[in-house]
């Protein structure tokens, strides 16, 4: 019996089933934001939603069933099961602001997909790199607040008045949103301002964000593209252990 469901639920099949009822459940999710719906069609949307949710629960104990206690040591598994364990909080009284939490079982097609999956586990691998440039980051921008605070806050104290408002301006010019207003009016004053300025956007914006995408891609190159991967990696497990056993 336990290897009937186990081979239904590790099918194709079955995965491109629960893949559809969570891209179902995530359109009727947006429908239900549309004003002026009939009390009929927000009933019929309401009880799709429980349907799903239904859906969503049985496959959560399906998996509970044929894995055991393994379900928990797969990260993906309990990354399922806390999305639907968040969306069975109830959002009655008080708490029916939780009500939006619902959208989040759309977060369960990255399990579902495999190609999420794989970028999702690149970008986790890549925090280290990350941070270590995030750091970098922090130190040249640090340094050009105390800067900037020192040189133009005097002059601009609404934009350089203070160090926490110096590191706000900073960030805003690193968005490049209104940032040549910025320049100019300093550059009214300060007619070499502009080279310091151009020398700290292209450190934070361009240098720092090709490094960060820089990292990301090189940890992603390294990343497995085989969509059957993991059932590949869980059966030589199963083969070791096997193994160990017989000796």
């Amino acid at each position: 019996m336990k290897s009937q469901v186990l081979k239904w639920v590790e099918s194709s099949i079955f995965r491109n089933f629960i893949m559809s009822i969570i891209l179902l459940n995530a359109a009727t999710l947006g429908v239900e934001t549309v004003h002026g719906l009939s009390d009929t069609t927000m009933g019929l949307l309401h009880l799709f939603d429980k349907i799903c949710l239904a859906i969503f629960i049985v496959e959560i104990l399906m998996k509970l069933y044929v894995y055991g206690l393994t379900f928990f040591k797969k990260p993906w598994c309990v990354f399922d099961f806390l999305i639907v364990g968040v969306t069975l909080i109830p959002n009655t009284g008080n708490l029916s602001v939780l009500r939006g939490l619902r959208v989040l079982r759309v977060l369960r097609l990255i399990s579902a997909i495999p190609q999420l999956r794989i970028v999702v586990n690149a970008f986790l691998d890549s925090l280290p790199g990350v941070g270590a440039v995030a750091m970098l980051f922090s130190v040249i921008f640090y340094v050009f607040s105390v800067m900037s605070t020192q040189i133009f806050g005097a002059e601009f104290p609404a934009y350089f008045g203070s160090l926490t408002t110096s590191m706000f301006t900073l960030f805003q010019l690193m968005t490049l949103e209104n940032w040549a207003s910025i320049v100019k009016d300093v550059m009214a004053v300060y007619s070499w301002a502009g080279a310091f300025f151009i020398v700290y956007i292209l450190i934070a914006t361009f240098v720092l964000l090709n490094m960060v995408i820089a990292v990301v891609v090189k940890v992603m190159e390294g990343q497995e593209l085989d969509p059957h991967t993991e059932t590949l990696n869980e059966i030589s497990k199963r083969l070791e252990k096997i193994e160990k056993k017989l000796k």
